[in-house]
């Protein structure tokens, strides 16, 4: 019983028609039509600005930050235009080392914009400590266009009321 049925599945088996491969079914299936997918790059090379824009951001991430953390705020910040993994950002940064110092020299050393006279104020509450070993608070004014020190006084208390009192004492003078 169990012989006669084994040579029935042999025999329908091999009497199933083969299938035939197709020459070119391999080929046909792999290309992908661009127009269908728009984002679709293939092989070609990415824009002069991406590049750019990764040595511009691996200058300011600084040395800690690695390919992924480059490739994740760059696709934050343009990724409705262009995305980047973190093996061309890797390629990137090894091939464009000096750039990237350079790039980074630049931004480290450049002049901060002007802002004009009396526009921002920024008011700061420090602290130091007298001879006698007595914490002391401090209020600091000054002006972010011409760097001027408006106000210096020390502060008995550090409720809000005194400190915008000496925040109006300041614009009084």
């Amino acid at each position: 019983m169990l012989l006669s049925l084994l040579i029935m599945l042999l025999i329908v088996y091999y009497l199933q028609p083969k299938r035939q491969h197709k020459v070119g079914a391999f080929r046909q299936k792999s290309a992908i039509k661009t127009d269908i997918l728009p984002c679709f790059r293939g092989n070609q090379k990415k824009p002069d600005w991406v590049v750019a824009e990764v040595i511009r951001l691996k200058a300011i991430l600084g040395q800690q930050a690695g390919c992924r953390k480059v490739a994740q705020t760059f696709n934050r910040l343009h990724g409705h235009r262009e995305t980047v993994g973190k093996s061309f950002v890797n390629q990137i940064i090894q091939k464009n080392q000096f750039e990237i110092m350079v790039t980074r020299r630049k931004i480290k050393n450049k002049l901060p914009r002007r802002i004009a006279v009396n526009l921002t104020w920024a008011m700061d509450l420090s602290f130091y400590t007298t001879a006698d070993k007595v914490i002391q608070p401090f209020i600091g004014i000054i002006d972010h266009g011409s760097r001027k020190v408006i106000s210096l006084n020390t502060v008995i208390n550090k409720s809000s009321w005194v400190m915008l009192g000496y925040l109006c004492l300041a614009i009084g003078q």
